[in-house]
């Protein structure tokens, strides 16, 4: 049916790889996480600031 190729790639390329790929998987993890960090920051800031103003308004 399917004739796989025979990848004949060295050990230092398999290395490349592999470490390319991890590279890839942190950044896109920390990219996630710096993300969902400043919407938990926005929305400190947004209940914040409804807070204060109905504060102003109950004075």
């Amino acid at each position: 049916m399917y004739q796989f190729k025979k990848n004949n790639l060295g050990y230092s390329q398999k290395l490349f790889l592999w470490l390319k790929r991890k590279a890839m998987l942190f950044i896109t993890a920390f990219m996630i996480g710096i993300a969902n960090g400043m919407n938990v920051g926005d929305d400190v800031t947004i209940r914040k600031q409804n807070q204060t103003e109905q504060n102003d308004k109950k004075d």
